[in-house]
């Protein structure tokens, strides 16, 4: 006899989203996981219609880059200019998104 396992569950508190970003060509999302304490990002190209999730050391040299970008314009940035910074994540945002 066949028994169903269920998948690790979680309950509504279990798992954030938190919208980082919501620009004209990109929009980011961080997700965190409070049992796992996992945190990755979804990064949308609105353009393209393509993203990505990034988590692991993909993530956390996201994160990274970001302060440093951030410190090196003194805390200071315009949508344009975070858009710049996206762009460079565009070749890892190879899933197609689909709306239905």
């Amino acid at each position: 006899m066949t028994q169903l396992v269920a998948a690790t569950e979680h309950s509504k508190n279990d798992l954030s989203m938190n919208i980082l970003f919501n620009g004209t060509h990109y929009y980011v999302a961080e997700i965190s996981d409070q049992l796992s304490g996992s945190r990755g990002f979804e990064v949308v190209n609105k353009l393209t219609g393509h993203g990505a999730f990034l988590d692991g050391a993909v993530a956390a040299k996201m994160r990274t880059s970001f302060h440093a970008f951030m410190l090196e314009h003194g805390g200071e940035v315009t949508a344009d200019q975070v858009d710049e910074f996206i762009s460079d994540y565009d070749g890892l945002l190879m899933q197609r998104v689909v709306y239905h």
